[in-house]
């Protein structure tokens, strides 16, 4: 196995182990029985996927690499998942699970490991890509789709609440308490201020999802050639490549 290959199974083997802790550690502590559910089997296919690169290496006489420690990632988590929703902490894993996906596609069509473990990379890539949908649907009944929102909602409000606490500090000096209740106050005010906006920004993009969806239906209803093709233009418009569009 080239070196190369030794240093990638490492690697891949480290970040299974931590994803199989991360979402253990989320599965125990969840509120939400079905969630809890959910992040259970996920991590048991982390397990996997970390057992299928230890047999790996081991099969090349590669002695296993020790698990980072994670106390402080760890803790972490544990803090913001009493306060946030746990689909958001987790919108926020499959962000590097995503580039994971793509490292571990390059390496299957490399060519470099052997067929049948090729077939196992194979599955596991699709296992991925299956809780990655799963999280999807997920966050799609929660109302939770897009974790952007939630990120720069909440950049903008510790913009507005330090801009706002600082400025007060310097006109109130020596009034603390008056400080702080104001920036109590609009801190609370940019709250519902971000949220009515988020509110009113999702539902109508979600009319407007809503409006394409019943055209497309009625064009392949009346003209299925003519939605067929409407339907590759929006593929190649989104970037697709056109052997894949067609």
């Amino acid at each position: 196995m080239p070196d190369t290959l030794i240093d990638q199974a490492r690697r891949f083997y480290l970040g299974e182990i931590d994803d199989w802790r991360t979402y253990r550690l989320l599965a125990r502590h969840s509120r939400d029985p079905q969630m809890a559910q959910l992040l259970e089997r996920i991590a048991g296919m982390e397990r996997r996927h970390a057992d299928f690169w230890a047999d790996l290496l081991e099969r090349q006489g590669v002695p296993l690499p020790a698990p980072r420690p994670r106390r402080l990632r760890f803790f972490l988590l544990r803090l913001l998942q009493r306060w946030i929703n746990p689909l958001l902490l987790v919108a926020a894993l499959e962000l590097g699970e995503s580039g994971a996906v793509s490292a571990y596609h390059r390496l299957w069509q490399s060519g470099q490991l052997p067929p049948d473990d090729c077939e196992t990379l194979r599955g596991i890539i699709l296992d991925e890509l299956e809780h990655e949908s799963a999280f999807r649907h997920q966050a799609r009944e929660s109302g939770l789709q897009n974790v952007r929102d939630f990120v720069l909602g909440m950049n903008d409000g510790l913009v507005e609440i330090l801009g706002a606490v600082t400025g007060l500090s310097a006109a109130y000096a020596g009034n603390p308490l008056l400080v702080a209740v104001s920036g109590l106050v609009v801190g609370i005010a940019g709250a519902l201020s971000m949220g009515i906006g988020a509110f009113i920004s999702v539902r109508s993009q979600r009319q407007v999802n809503q409006g394409t969806r019943q055209r497309m239906e009625v064009l392949f209803g009346v003209a299925p050639e003519r939605a067929v093709d409407e339907f590759r233009d929006k593929l190649r418009e989104a970037g697709l490549p056109e052997d894949i569009s067609e």
